[in-house]
């Protein structure tokens, strides 16, 4: 495990967390989360899985089923809870808007009337799904070509791409550009991309210096990572929505992934901040996080709308919202996704034997 990127989990989740809590003034808090959490996966599962592709023992049914059976049971969970309280206000969903999220197929459809209903955080498993089928596929190409065909394919990509935003009707932007798994596929790409300089000889160069650097310069590096991270969150409202939705996250976060990846046990002072063990034990209830804050965003405003409670404090409601939210994580995580997931597992090998 990179320790860093264990706590920096923590950390951009709660930036999707603060941008649905704030009623979308945050929508950068959403999208840069959203990319980076793409890229983290095609980083990590490169990390993980790339002995077993090279020794012939990789299954993608098997790393496929893993997952599935980790996100699907709190999908359905946090889905029904949503429709419950939607249908209390007299708001209902089609037919088959229900089927395609039940499926997790809904950001294949290009409408926001599909992908950000109910529990409207379910597209990224959608999508995440999707990569999980074709990494395998993704990360022997990318791994095995040259320094020339890399340069060319991504010139290529990068030219289909541009030209995709730019004739995309506005009304389809976000349908496509953010939530297609298609379009969202190049931010896992950009993972492995990323694991592969990881492992380069000049990433090992960095490395050693990285070693023999002093500690002042090393959380200079830091710094500045953060302050560029700040930056594209300062100017990002005057973007376009089109470069919003991704594009303009594909130079700063891989910077920040390669390079905490690289200073793990090496780092400066912002490195030593995220190997505190509260952080590594936040970033292992990330996923819970996602899955169910929107259900307790939506329950706290109900509450705040008929008590009253905390409703001319901000702060102080945002920090009542996080110990709630935190305290559901962990229950739901120990009580409900760790032992379904185990049993399916175990259920799943038994059969697969």
């Amino acid at each position: 495990m990179i320790r860093s990127l264990q706590s920096l989990r923590f950390v951009f989740i709660y930036l999707v967390v603060i941008s649905h809590f704030v009623n979308r003034t945050f929508d950068f808090g959403g999208e840069c989360g959203v990319s980076f959490f793409f890229m983290l996966s095609g980083f990590v599962l490169s990390l993980a899985n790339a002995g077993r592709i090279g020794q012939g023992t990789y299954s993608t049914r098997g790393l496929f089923m893993r997952q599935l059976f980790k996100v699907y049971p709190l999908h359905i969970l946090t889905m029904a809870i949503m429709l419950v309280m939607e249908w209390r206000l007299g708001n209902d969903y089609s037919p088959m808007v229900l089927l395609t999220n039940v499926l997790l197929v809904q950001s294949w459809v290009p409408s926001d009337d599909f992908y950000f209903v109910a529990n409207g955080s379910s597209w990224f498993l959608c999508d995440i799904l999707f990569f999980y089928l074709l990494f395998r596929i993704l990360f022997s190409c990318i791994m095995t070509m040259k320094r020339k065909e890399m340069i060319i394919s991504v010139s290529a990509v990068a030219v289909v791409y541009i030209l995709i935003m730019c004739v995309v009707p506005e009304q389809l932007v976000n349908p496509i550009l953010y939530a297609n798994p298609m379009m969202r596929i190049l931010d896992f790409c950009i993972g492995i991309l990323i694991y592969r300089l990881y492992r380069s000889s000049r990433a090992h160069t960095v490395r050693d210096a990285l070693a023999l650097m002093p500690s002042w310069r090393k959380t200079m590096i830091e710094v500045m990572l953060v302050i560029s991270v700040c930056v594209l969150a300062f100017v990002y409202p005057e973007l376009p929505h089109r470069i919003r939705t991704a594009s303009c996250f594909w130079f700063v976060l891989p910077m920040v992934i390669l390079y905490f990846a690289l200073a793990d046990d090496r780092g400066g002072m912002i490195t030593q901040i995220l190997h505190d063990k509260r952080l590594l034990w936040a970033g292992t209830i990330s996923f819970e996080i996602y899955l169910i804050h929107i259900p307790v965003v939506r329950i706290t405003d109900s509450i705040v709308a008929h008590t009253g409670f905390l409703a001319d404090s901000d702060i102080a409601n945002f920090f009542a919202y996080s110990i709630v939210l935190l305290l559901l994580s962990v229950i739901t995580r120990r009580c409900f996704v760790n032992p379904l997931s185990n049993r399916m597992n175990v259920w799943y090998d038994k059969r697969k034997n």
